[in-house]
């Protein structure tokens, strides 16, 4: 954002620096500088992502965190020591397991363990009305239950084909003889299969077997192995401590001696500890999306963020409300140092109007980007953002920016015509051209992009136009800033640079064009009316003896007479 700032600046200091400009021409000057720092702040702020962030719950993502490391750990230090151990963990439900690991031969269960992450200092919940969390009843009814689910799915007869989704009330896992896993999951009221039709009468027998295998299981016919895995912060690091959890009967986790402890280094500066996948899914429960743009967004967090931020508070309001205010800030920056070169000094009133303009217009930018993320929205965008090979995410803030510098535009144009320092005809005008700028600089940037998107090519040398969404969007700003890094080019700082700086000349340049225009358009205006006026005096014989005695208008008459 500094760079965009520096550059609108400098830019309008070298407009206004060829001498005192009329006010006329300062304060529209001001109206589309202004509107284009509220559109620029919009498009760097990212209020989408910032949304997807504020619905990832604390709670939750420490939960989803705590599963997935402590999962992985777990197979790595220990379970591929010790045979054919996969993690198969199902989704029944609410209430149900952590983590389901399975020991199997040619395909076969022989073992199971059962697992529950707890991150931190929180402890087992000893009042459930199955016993205490983890304990054998608890344990036992959650088996038994899924002993029925994989049963039930493995006698179905009509069962459809599909992708897993990222969500659904129930998700069973299968591992077949080959080591591969499928997915039996519900739609509605009807069971969904990932495999092929050749996969599906082995993952039915498969399903049979594990349910047997639960049954027995959950009436302490098989024994089974129960651990707690207990997820402690300690600085950028992870610690996890592996209890027995038939050793735990109060539910605390620190009274009881670990039977294992893991240290992860940096774990928490990680972008990766969490899948994708998990990521996704929390986002769509949340944002409505469908499971492409889901990922989309889930993608970008997890570059954006690290694990430890994303586990920090957040507040959306208080995001966009510190965006605003920056930018609040560099638009009174930008618009006193017009005012100081244009007109020698600063008029206090018209910074206080450019203030809340610009906070106004971004506030507005943002929420419009917030509210264009709404399913429906993005659906659109992403139908007319396709044809021009641009990420909907791009065409998002593209849009959001406009609607930012309007709205500045319009606060600031029409809050000089009611503070008196415009008529109404000046005050339309500053909108006409703000609005312009606006709308200028968004159909700059997105038109650099669909040329970057429909002839650029990639680092790789793969076509832009074949890639899609994040990449497509990176690919762009690379080859818009001549190359990647490696081949020796600016690469995506490079490419934003010329985004950006460019928008701000076609900005200004609108605002300058716009200004001589109306300029020009005025003088012809009053030409005429002159001369209107004065031939009307020639037509007017009470008066023509009179004028022709006066040397002075006799000297002027061939004028007259020619306009006439």
């Amino acid at each position: 954002m500094r760079k965009v700032i520096i550059i609108l600046l400098f830019l309008a200091i070298g407009i206004v620096s060829h001498g005192e400009m009329p006010q006329e021409q300062t304060l529209g000057t001001e109206v589309a500088v202004s509107s284009f720092a509220a559109a620029s702040a919009t498009a760097l702020s990212k209020a989408d992502l910032a949304l997807a962030r504020s619905f990832v719950v604390r709670n939750v993502f420490k939960g989803s965190f705590g599963e997935s490391i402590a999962e992985k750990s777990y197979i790595d230090a220990y379970l591929t020591k010790d045979g054919h151990w996969q993690s198969i963990t199902p989704r029944s439900g609410p209430q149900g397991l952590d983590h389901l690991f399975i020991k199997t031969k040619n395909g076969v269960i022989k073992d199971i363990m059962v697992g529950e992450s707890k991150f931190n200092t929180s402890a087992l919940n000893k009042n459930t009305r199955d016993g205490i969390q983890m304990g054998e009843e608890w344990i036992g009814k959650r088996l038994k239950r899924l002993a029925w689910r994989y049963t039930q799915i493995s006698t179905l007869q009509k069962i459809g084909f599909g992708k897993k989704p990222l969500n659904s009330a129930r998700i069973l896992c299968v591992a077949l003889k080959s080591g591969k896993k499928v997915y039996f999951w519900t739609e509605g009221f009807k069971w969904m299969f990932s495999g092929t039709e050749a996969e599906l009468s082995e993952a039915r027998l498969r399903a049979s077997q594990y349910g047997d295998f639960f049954d027995r299981a959950s009436r302490g016919l098989v024994k089974y192995r129960s651990r707690v895995f207990n997820i402690v912060p300690k600085g950028n690091d992870i610690e996890i401590r592996i209890y027995d959890a038939r050793t735990i009967s109060d539910g605390k986790l620190h009274s009881t001696k670990p039977q294992g402890v893991l240290r992860f280094k940096n774990a928490l500066l990680s972008k990766g500890a969490i899948s994708e996948s998990e990521m996704a899914a929390q986002i769509q429960r949340k944002m409505g999306l469908s499971d492409a743009d889901s990922i989309a967004f889930a993608r970008r967090l997890l570059k954006e963020y690290d694990s430890r931020m994303l586990m920090s508070e957040f507040s959306l309001i208080k995001y966009v409300a510190a965006n605003s205010a920056r930018a609040t800030a560099f638009g009174v920056i930008i618009d006193a140092t017009i005012q100081l070169i244009g007109t020698g000094e600063i008029d206090v009133a018209i910074l206080g109007m450019n203030a809340s303009s610009v906070l106004l217009g971004t506030l507005v930018g943002q929420w419009t980007h917030i509210a264009l993320t709404k399913p429906t929205a993005y659906n659109f965008i992403r139908n007319i953002s396709g044809p021009l090979h641009c990420s909907t995410s791009t065409a998002n803030s593209l849009m959001s920016s406009m609607a930012g510098g309007v709205a500045t535009s319009a606060a600031l144009s029409y809050g000089a015509y009611y503070f008196g320092y415009a008529d109404l005809k000046t005050a339309n005008r500053q909108m006409i051209i703000g609005t312009a700028s606006s709308g200028a600089a968004a159909a700059f940037a997105g038109g650099a992009m669909w040329v970057a998107t429909t002839y650029g090519t990639a680092g790789t040398g793969v076509a832009i136009s074949g890639l899609s969404g994040a990449a497509a969007n990176s690919a762009a700003l690379a080859w818009l800033g001549g190359g990647t890094v490696a081949s020796g080019g600016g690469g995506m700082a490079a490419g934003t640079a010329v985004l950006a700086g460019g928008a701000a000349i076609v900005a200004v340049g609108v605002v300058v064009a716009g200004y001589y225009g109306y300029k020009m358009y005025d003088q012809h205006e009053d030409t005429l009316r002159i001369c209107s006026e004065l031939n009307s005096y020639l037509d007017d014989t009470a008066l023509d003896p009179v004028l022709r005695n006066d040397h002075r208008y006799v000297s002027m008459m061939p004028i007259f007479v020619e306009a006439k």
